[in-house]
């Protein structure tokens, strides 16, 4: 390690074996239907289901003698993941020659649990989230149209986050999950007018 000045502050050496093992396996289905309203109008309903397991170990062993094959209790980790995800998905939408619209509702529930086996501990979760979306596209003649756009999209903690086991593959950045993380969320907008022509 070096100081600010570029002088050494201290040394340090990682002797260890690393053992890193995942095993994910997914399954996903779906079901879709349309239904037409009226003229160049039509309702879309959809449902799928999606279920991810995963087994993620890391194994961390230290120098005792000639082999190594001692555990290092602090920097071993052994996780089973599994989530299941709901999503229904409604979409309203219309489309003649002046006028686009669709208007969308994503409903998903993702229940996640994640077991400790080294640990004998089990964390549960659970996300519901409702995402819209909005496209809108009006065209007054051929040269002249309004564009509207909006979206919104979340990103759930990936399983590593959410183990609170210790990292140190890289010496100088120790990583640590937090199984209190949240989702992210993300929102967009965009609105545009553009006329053509002479």
């Amino acid at each position: 390690f070096y100081q600010s000045g570029g002088t050494i502050s201290s040394q340090d050496t990682v002797d260890q074996r690393k053992e890193l093992n995942n095993r994910p396996l997914s399954l996903t289905g779906s079901l879709n239907f349309t239904q037409p309203m009226w003229r160049k109008t039509s309702l879309d309903v959809s449902y799928s289901l999606s279920s991810l397991t995963d087994r993620s170990f890391q194994g961390t062993f230290a120098n005792s003698g000639d082999k190594y094959n001692t555990m290092v209790d602090s920097l071993t980790s052994d996780y089973g993941m599994r989530s299941l995800l709901h999503q229904v998905i409604l979409n309203f939408n219309h489309n003649d020659k002046k006028l686009f619209y669709l208007l969308s509702m994503n409903w998903l529930a993702d229940y996640v649990r994640q077991k400790d086996i080294l640990g004998d501990s089990t964390l549960h979760l659970r996300y519901i989230n409702w995402l819209p979306r909005a496209w809108i596209y009006y065209h007054w003649d051929a040269n002249t149209g309004f564009w509207f756009r909006y979206s919104a999209s979340y990103q759930p903690p990936k399983f590593a986050q959410l183990q609170p086991a210790k990292n140190n593959i890289d010496p100088l950045h120790l990583v640590l999950g937090n199984p209190n993380l949240k989702p992210a969320y993300s929102h967009f907008i965009e609105a545009e007018y553009g006329r053509s022509g002479t």
